[in-house]
């Protein structure tokens, strides 16, 4: 199901949104966009 946080599936999340961390970034974009806005943001792009 599409959504407004990329393809992520409903309960994925609702984990991520009640498991914070540093280290997990939740993109915006679908599929390769998702990849690079991911890279970009971790610094490696």
């Amino acid at each position: 199901m599409r959504n407004s946080r990329g393809s992520a599936r409903e309960d994925l999340l609702e984990w991520h949104n009640e498991n914070p961390a540093d280290y997990r970034y939740l993109a915006k974009n679908i599929c390769s966009g998702g990849i690079l806005e991911g890279l970009n943001y971790f610094g490696f792009l």
